[in-house]
């Protein structure tokens, strides 16, 4: 599997969300819930991701930085 691919095996979605003048790294589960894969303030208790914008699929755009 190529690494750009945002498709995986494990039936999720890689995508990139922003919030605050940064992008995030995130994951969309086959069933539509969504979870960060960062360690940004706020991503483990999910207030972060209710306040953030869908950018793109894949996480080229990320730029967090953890």
């Amino acid at each position: 599997m190529s690494n750009t691919t945002t498709e995986t095996q494990d039936g999720f979605k890689k995508i990139t969300v922003r919030y605050n003048g940064k992008a995030h790294r995130a994951l969309v589960w086959e069933d539509g819930w969504t979870t960060l894969s960062c360690s940004c303030p706020g991503a483990r208790n999910g207030s972060l991701i209710k306040k953030c914008h869908f950018v793109c699929d894949g996480w080229e755009k990320a730029n967090c930085g953890n």
